[in-house]
């Protein structure tokens, strides 16, 4: 939510397409996620630049020489998912808030059920729903 209060264009560009696609003042229902790409963007974006987890555990698979450190197999190593998030040679401005970034790319958060917990996009969309179904004030 701080990202899009930062952002107020980008709130009202998600208020539009919810206008839209939805109609104003209307209840958004997940089975709705599917029509809103801005908003699903705007997820993704959001898990992007605020990793919940920064660093990925992984077991290498073989032997590997990498600048000149020997990584041997079965050795763990972690993944600095953070830096790479934010690596300039990867991403154009990696740390601004950027949910067009994500519009037309084919990456989709994958989900894992366990039990009857809510998929982490589910609880986000509930977090943005009251804020994106009503205008921002800006009055200080």
């Amino acid at each position: 939510m701080v990202e899009l209060l930062r952002n107020p264009k980008k709130l009202s560009k998600a208020q539009e397409e919810l206008e839209q696609v939805i109609g104003k003042g209307k209840p958004v229902e997940e089975s709705d996620i599917a029509r809103l790409p801005y908003l699903q963007a705007i997820i993704k974006e959001t898990f992007w630049l605020h990793l919940t987890v920064p660093f990925i555990p992984r077991r290498a698979e073989a032997g590997v020489a990498i600048c000149g450190y020997i990584v041997p197999k079965g050795a763990q190593v972690l993944a600095n998912a953070w830096a790479i998030g934010r690596d300039p040679g990867i991403w154009d401005n990696p740390t601004s808030f950027m949910p067009e970034r994500f519009l037309g790319m084919d990456i989709d958060v994958h989900y894992y059920k366990k039990r009857n917990r809510r998929r982490e996009s589910h609880v986000v969309y509930h977090v943005l729903k009251p804020m994106l179904n009503q205008p921002p004030s800006f009055n200080t």
